[in-house]
């Protein structure tokens, strides 16, 4: 069993999307593979349709067989979101970075305002079908 951040599920009630925040920044897609592994050998992530691990400034997405990695600058999603006196911080508190992800997941899944600019991204994370997301979901 694992905690995971964020998940989003289906309207059937399915996990489509477990979502991993991590509050340090400047990451590459190299890093982010390296913690997809870790993830790997502790969950039971191979049986999940996709995964992204988000960071302060870039989203790192994965389906069950994807590598390697696609990555999205997110500026607008998450960074532009932290007050600019935490920006300049190397860690960002993961629980405020977590209420950033969640809140833009959302906003995208409810194909509000962000989910114009974004549309391609919220396309490619599958979450056309989602119907609801939680937080710190064991699975």
């Amino acid at each position: 069993m694992y905690i995971h951040d964020i998940v989003v599920f289906s309207s059937g009630d399915k996990p489509i999307l477990l979502v991993e925040v991590k509050s340090l920044a400047k990451k590459d897609s190299n890093w982010a593979k390296g913690f997809r592994d870790f993830i790997l050998e502790k969950t039971e992530l191979k049986s999940q349709p996709s995964f992204l691990l988000a960071t302060p400034e870039r989203w790192f997405f994965f389906t069950n067989s994807s590598d390697p990695v696609i990555e999205f600058p997110v500026t607008d999603l998450t960074l532009n979101r932290i007050p600019e006196k935490m920006r300049s911080q190397t860690k960002i508190s993961h629980d405020f970075l977590t209420t950033v992800v969640f809140d833009a997941l959302e906003e995208l899944i409810e194909k509000g305002e962000i989910a114009k600019r974004f549309q391609s991204l919220a396309d490619y994370l599958y979450l056309e079908d989602a119907s609801k997301i939680e937080s710190g979901v064991v699975l």
